[in-house]
């Protein structure tokens, strides 16, 4: 199988080079190609990144204009890859080695799916990142088509990769994206590593922000918040109304029986209903967006 490796590359650190070195060495006939994502401007970061670059044949370089995320970065060089050929995204921490490759390569031709996901048989990040992780995956999985279970370690199919071409949005979260993509999806148990040197960019205020924000973006939780308010305040004003000594009859027959201020909140409760259950319909919609990605291809 051949295939192309994708890494986002953040602040990376000396874990880098090695990891680099590791998947040329070992996969020399089938790597077609290594694309290094830069995430933002960093001067540290792209002089690494330029130096592996043009030391190693395969080793290709894309240097964006801000910091989007590790998702927006990889979709980026998704975008980029050959689709003839599979995609492995993988980080740039070295927490997961070049040997662990084989393991999803043959997962998937065992499997014949079309994402294979490399988890983690022991997780080495901080206390806070684990549970706040698996706080957010929990109830985002039960919202959604996104795995309770996944990691940044995968491998894609041309023919996923092919459909990532066209798409663009402005808050990317790509489990999401390839689960509409894609029929069937798999995982495989694979080593993960303690850090050598540095730190992980999450922070718990950065989970928190992205954890919301793929519940906004990517979950049908906002519409059904939207819907079961609207719900509680239409049955709320009418069990007031009726409190108030109007019988149902009256109310019916009359909206003078109703005082305007629960007349009011029984019409934004059902217009909250009625937004909840169309954004409910429309959710499973592939919608695009303008782009604001913006890069340079620098092959070396």
């Amino acid at each position: 199988m051949k295939f192309t490796v994708v890494i986002p590359c953040y602040k990376s650190t000396a874990a880098l080079d090695p990891l680099v070195t590791g998947i040329l060495s070992q996969y020399d006939e089938q790597c077609h190609e290594i694309i290094l994502v830069q995430d933002g401007p960093d001067d540290k970061t792209s002089a690494r990144l330029l130096d592996i670059a043009s030391k190693a044949k395969g080793v290709n370089m894309i240097q964006l204009e801000k910091n989007v995320g590790q998702h927006q970065a990889t979709l980026c060089g998704l975008q980029h890859a050959d689709s003839r050929h599979s995609v492995i995204t993988m980080d740039d921490d070295g927490q997961v080695q070049a040997e662990e490759i084989s393991k999803l390569i043959t997962k998937a031709v065992q499997s014949k799916a079309d994402i294979t996901y490399g988890l983690y048989a022991k997780r080495h990040h901080k206390g806070f990142r684990k549970v706040l992780s698996k706080y957010f995956s929990k109830i985002i999985s039960c919202y959604s088509n996104i795995p309770s279970q996944g990691s940044s370690f995968k491998l894609i199919t041309p023919s996923v990769v092919n459909r990532l071409k066209g798409y663009s949005a402005s808050f990317v979260y790509l489990d999401e994206v390839l689960a509409w993509y894609s029929d069937i999806t798999v995982s495989t148990e694979v080593n993960h590593i303690p850090r050598t040197e540095g730190s992980s960019g999450y922070t718990w205020l950065k989970l928190v922000g992205l954890g919301w924000r793929i519940m906004m973006n990517y979950t049908t939780l906002p519409y059904r918040l939207l819907l079961y308010s609207g719900l509680g305040l239409a049955i709320g004003s009418i069990i007031q109304a009726h409190n108030k000594g109007a019988s149902f009859g009256q109310l019916a027959r009359s909206v003078e029986n109703i005082p305007i201020s629960i007349l009011v909140s029984f019409v934004l409760g059902v217009v909250m209903v009625g937004f909840g259950l169309v954004g409910s319909l429309q959710y499973k919609r592939k919608m695009e967006y303008p782009s604001s990605l913006k890069g340079q291809h620098i092959t070396l």
